[in-house]
């Protein structure tokens, strides 16, 4: 059964509008979800759905938690810029990173066909120190987790 939105937690379709049929790009929806669970210090709930995703979701100090792998899904590839895809990134460490994040309950579904060593198409990527991930199904990304 899918697990159930926390108490308190933003939700990243009935409050912020992102498409859980996976026909609308997500990617701008679910980073505003994401932004303002910083700013507010919520949980940010993915709940069932998929979710079409064309590029970076970037976390920072901010827990994004779905209704379980099986249920939550995030997937997509930009249409033209092929060097974009779905991924969870922290900050890059030139950005000074990003730190305790955590990560939970979903899964990130790629479509990557090739490899193109300076693409960051990885599930998840960029710098996380002190942070969590737990219960993810990463699939057909280049890597499942790049981390610095």
């Amino acid at each position: 059964a899918p697990i159930g939105k926390p108490s308190g937690a933003l939700d990243v379709v009935s409050d912020f509008g992102a498409d859980p049929t996976g026909a609308a790009d997500a990617t701008a929806k679910i980073q505003a979800a994401v932004d303002a669970g910083r700013t507010q210090g919520r949980e940010v709930y993915i709940p069932q759905g998929t979710f079409k995703v064309q590029d970076h979701i970037i976390v920072d100090k901010v827990t994004l938690r779905g209704a379980g792998p099986w249920y939550s899904v995030l997937t997509g590839r930009h249409p033209t810029e092929h060097h974009k895809a779905v991924g969870v990134y922290g900050k890059y460490a030139s950005q000074g990173g990003s730190s305790n994040v955590t990560l939970k309950d979903f899964a990130i579904i790629g479509d990557i066909r090739e490899r193109i060593d300076d693409d960051q198409v990885n599930a998840i990527g960029g710098s996380l120190s002190d942070s969590v991930v737990d219960n993810l199904w990463l699939q057909h990304t280049k890597c499942g987790a790049w981390l610095t």
